[in-house]
């Protein structure tokens, strides 16, 4: 496996303007998926208040694999994304991980759980991503303004890490990144030279989300919370677990409710979990702390689910669960705790949102609504724009303006039954796991009624009957007030959320079993299926396609000697499609997310052609096969290394011939005939047999199929015709 290696900001830039204007694509996003924030009369207003500021929407990416690189962390920007969480940063930043590490066969597992970055790697990388954002909107790449993204650390794992000078220092800098910020300025040149002189955010984040290991002591969350709010002054979220649900909650849901029963939580993630009252009060004292100085203290439901690894593409023995049935613990989780907090407790969620779901989310007052598992699917960055478009027109339906008006009118519009007495689909306890939520519901509706709860101006009366919920007398201008939206409206979208998480069929094993098909089909470096499917999977962007001149004929090996060559044998080579897969490996982690959704087997990151952005990485990746191309003296060259050493192929653009060195060998070719014009020794040549003199057998035989591998991804790499991470550095 080779290491991630940021891409240069210059390059970045680069690939950014040449993609647009030669593809209409940034980043392999095309610009039908890019999200354009509505404006006019005709608009909605999506933005929520979130740390402080004010972020366009409530919708981004959770942290993982889509926030760790300068270009996902844009892509998610491009989507749609306005309240980004950045992967999780520790202290220990010399991780050694098993690869593959992502599952999304079915419904959604894996192993990586922290940034794979140094330290100051992820800190450049961030502050990087930051300044392309505002480049790309100050550039107009959305047709007008985009907005700023709002960045959330994402932190962790416990009180000694968090705490250490390291990540004190870290913190620090995410503050008050000047210094890097006047020095990737420099990077920017080119097409970009204009935008050198914007007025950079340097304060990159200011809110963090607090991720800790199963099994955190309850003082230490809290003294880490209290570092982060009180002496840090970061607006704070605490991320919780599915297990503090209880052990027998959380195993009826996903064994009964839900038709889970092959998924087997880890049984030591519920010891010494951290109780759910203990929770509440420890929340509690966090936001008087919060509130004295002057930040935010809330949730997030929230973290991964540990469960035992019962297959065989993951090698750990734990992984961790997400996708749908951690959405039904999440919400779960998230409506027990508006049931003892209230309404007004800012609560973050991530688990299983998607499309169909993020309105829903939305209207319960989740703020913000993050999502991973989704974009990890066929189509990747580009399912995200239809969030927002998705949302906007449930805005639009029910005649809201604003995210508090829909928060209220939606609420509005419920007139939710009970459950059905009845079992769905052999399900049980699903009236038993909504109960907790309607009788809370209840309570708080009579306390607001009691109150004459007003919103805006005018009185809502509320009634209830066996668990129904109606609002009446409801009119344009009653929705919202300068405090926000009902809490009522929260309470009831919350369980409204509930109940579609534990009876809409998306959410249940049956639909979630069946993994992507597979046609017992090899990989190989060329010609596959072609289908694309590796290319949005990719959360790096590390998957591509480059043009080649299709080829099908004989190639020669020859034998070198000191009298000269021969030709010995010939071999049939062949690549017959125009179009070809291959990767970037300083982007790639071998995440295998690609070998999952391809049809054939083998994995993309593992059988196609792998190219390093410098010399530099390639060496370091050494003995992996791999290839890097570099513009030397007027010369395009590229280098391979396949299992049996390393090769070279040099050529001038528009020039008949190219040079081409392998094991002591110099040959001569015709570049488009590809015949051998000369061949011969080059350096020291080793005796034969022993003695002093070469004799003739002292030959060297070289496969001149390596030759023409190098021969049709350098010509690929020459062209324009699609702007990738390869091509636009040549473009500098």
């Amino acid at each position: 496996m080779a290491d991630l290696v940021p891409i240069p900001f210059a390059t970045l830039l680069r690939r950014a303007h040449h993609e647009l204007r030669t593809n209409r694509a940034i980043f392999d996003l095309p610009v039908r998926k890019f999200w354009i924030p509505a404006s006019g009369s005709a608009g909605v207003d999506l933005s929520v208040p979130y740390a402080g500021r004010r972020a366009l929407s409530p919708i981004g990416p959770a942290a993982g694999p889509h926030t760790q690189l300068a270009q996902n962390i844009a892509l998610c920007w491009l989507a749609g994304g306005r309240i980004i969480e950045l992967k999780t940063v520790q202290v220990n930043d010399r991780l050694h991980l098993t690869r593959p590490c992502i599952d999304m066969a079915t419904v959604g597992y894996n192993t990586e759980w922290s940034q794979e970055l140094r330290l100051d790697e992820s800190l450049r990388e961030y502050v990087k991503a930051s300044m392309l954002i505002e480049v790309l909107d100050a550039a107009g790449v959305l047709g007008g303004p985009g907005g700023p993204a709002l960045f959330d650390v994402s932190v962790g794992y416990n009180l000694s890490g968090i705490t250490s000078p390291a990540v004190r220092a870290w913190l620090a800098a995410i503050r008050d990144a000047r210094a890097i910020v006047d020095d990737l300025r420099q990077d920017i040149a080119g097409e970009f030279a204009p935008f050198r002189d914007l007025p950079f955010t340097t304060g990159i984040a200011n809110a963090v989300t607090l991720s800790t290991f199963h099994g955190t002591p309850a003082e230490d969350i809290e003294r880490i919370g209290a570092f982060l709010i009180g002496e840090l002054g970061f607006h704070t979220v605490i991320k919780l677990n599915p297990p503090m649900l209880g052990r027998d909650r959380v195993t009826h849901l996903l064994h009964d409710v839900l038709g889970y029963t092959d998924v087997e939580v880890n049984p030591a993630c519920f010891d010494d979990n951290l109780p759910f009252d203990e929770a509440v009060d420890l929340i509690d004292r966090l936001q008087g702390v919060a509130k004295a100085c002057g930040v935010t203290a809330g949730i997030k439901c929230g973290n991964t689910l540990e469960v035992v690894n019962k297959g065989s593409f993951l090698k750990e023995r734990v992984q961790y669960l997400s996708g749908a049935p951690l959405h039904a613990l999440h919400v779960a989780l998230a409506a027990q705790w508006r049931e003892r907090a209230g309404a007004g407790l800012q609560v973050s969620f991530s688990a299983g949102v998607d499309a169909h779901n993020v309105a829903d989310c939305v209207a319960a007052g989740l703020v913000p609504v993050t999502t991973c598992t989704d974009l990890l699917k066929p189509g990747g960055y580009g399912r995200l724009s239809t969030y927002l478009a998705n949302l906007e027109g449930r805005m639009r339906e029910c005649g809201a303006r604003t995210i508090d008006e829909f928060i209220v009118r939606s609420a509005g519009a419920v007139t939710a039954t009970d459950c059905p007495d009845t079992d769905i689909d052999g399900a049980t306890g699903v009236k038993q796991a909504l109960e907790p939520s309607r009788q809370t519901l209840d309570r708080k509706m009579d306390r607001e009624r009691q109150e004459q709860t007003r919103v805006g101006s005018r009185t809502v009366s509320t009634a209830t009957s066996r668990g129904k919920v109606h609002f009446a007398g409801l009119r344009e201008r009653d929705c919202g007030t300068t405090d926000g939206p009902s809490a009522v409206a929260i309470l009831t979208n919350t369980t409204r959320l509930l109940e579609l998480a534990l009876s809409d069929e998306r959410y249940r094993a049956a639909r979630n079993e069946r993994p992507p098909r597979k046609l017992g089909t090899h990989l190989w470096l060329w010609d596959c299926l072609t289908c694309g499917k590796c290319i949005p999977a990719c959360p790096n962007d590390a998957v591509f396609e480059i043009d080649v001149d299709p080829f099908v004929g004989e190639i020669p090996v020859i034998a070198v000697g000191p009298d000269g060559w021969r030709e010995t044998e010939r071999k049939l080579y062949r690549a017959l499609k125009a179009t070809q897969l291959v990767t970037f490996a300083d982007a790639c982690n071998d995440c295998g997310n690609c070998d999952v959704f391809c049809p054939e087997d083998g994995g993309p990151n593992v059988e196609k052609a792998r190219f390093f952005g410098s010399i530099a990485s390639w060496l370091q990746a050494a003995p992996l096969p791999g290839f890097v191309v570099t513009r030397e003296e007027g010369e395009l060259v590229i280098r391979g290394r396949f299992t049996d050493g390393g090769f070279t192929l040099r050529h001038v653009p528009f020039d008949d011939v190219s040079h081409f060195t392998a094991a002591g060998v110099a040959a001569t070719l015709d570049w488009r005939t590809h015949q051998v014009i000369s061949a011969a020794w080059s350096g020291p040549v080793p005796p034969a047999g022993g003695t002093d003199d070469a004799g003739p057998e002292a030959v060297r035989v070289v496969d001149l199929a390596h030759y023409m591998t190098l021969r049709v991804l350098l010509d690929a790499c020459s062209r324009t015709t699609r702007v990738n991470f390869v091509t636009a550095a040549l473009l500098g």
